[in-house]
């Protein structure tokens, strides 16, 4: 009698065991698939603010976002860092991530064409050659080893045999966010940064031809150890719908 009223409690344990795996189970991947993490390069982050409240809006699940440099992003995601999406102001970068085995390549798709200009928040400013002027003693860039729009300012720079000229009075942002806010807070005289964080802000933009820059093609991609793969597809998507188009087009992408 004791030996069935032992088996009976173990089963019964057993079941609970299990049950509550199941449940947790259950849980967590409920959890994942309700909230996602996209990574996207500082360029984007007005234009995915957007993008993040809409889809959340239209689908319930919510999206943590995080800015950073186009490089610096890589380098946290090739060190394992928890992120579901990746957006970035370089398509190369996530080429390079692809190939290292870090993105679904199906999910791989080139979604905007980003835009350099030159802004100068409470200066008049004509043209890029105004930039050798002696009233203007500092320009922020964002920094060219980590970010694709620093990249294409030094390129247009020394395209238009500026560079030489006023590399003196370069300043350097982490990223083209903190380019911004130098020349927000009157820190530098003006700034190159993307047409999206400064569309309708106050001041002189100068929009910078295309052909003076290697063409900024912003990428997406759903990182292969993504623990909610079809909620990060699912942002995929809507980034590439009409609706997701319309709202990029209002920062000004292409």
């Amino acid at each position: 009698m004791n030996h069935f009223k032992l088996r009976i409690f173990i089963r019964a344990f057993l079941f609970l065991l299990v049950f509550s795996f199941q449940s947790c189970s259950l849980f967590n991947s409920k959890q994942s698939s309700n909230e996602i993490t996209v990574a996207a390069s500082s360029s984007l982050s007005k234009a995915f603010d957007e993008l993040a409240k809409a889809f959340t809006s239209k689908t319930n699940i919510n999206v943590i976002t995080s800015y950073d440099a186009t490089a610096n992003l890589q380098k946290q995601i090739e060190n394992g860092a928890p992120f579901d999406v990746f957006a970035s102001a370089d398509a190369e970068a996530i080429v390079k991530l692809r190939k290292s085995g870090f993105t679904i390549r199906e999910s791989e798709k080139i979604f905007a064409r980003g835009s350099l200009v030159l802004w100068a928040p409470s200066l008049q400013i004509k043209n890029l050659e105004e930039l050798t002027n002696i009233n203007i003693t500092r320009i922020a860039i964002a920094n060219p080893e980590i970010a694709p729009y620093g990249r294409a300012a030094v390129a247009v720079l020394k395209k238009k045999n500026l560079y030489e000229q006023v590399k003196g009075k370069l300043i350097f942002g982490q990223n083209v966010t903190q380019a911004k806010q130098y020349a927000e807070t009157g820190n530098v005289d003006v700034a190159f940064v993307p047409l999206s964080l400064v569309k309708d802000a106050k001041g002189t933009i100068i929009e910078i031809e295309e052909g003076l820059y290697e063409r900024l093609d912003n990428s997406i991609a759903v990182i292969k150890d993504s623990k909610a793969q079809t909620s990060a597809q699912r942002f995929v998507d809507f980034v590439l719908s009409e609706e997701g188009k319309a709202i990029l087009k209002k920062y000004g992408y292409k």
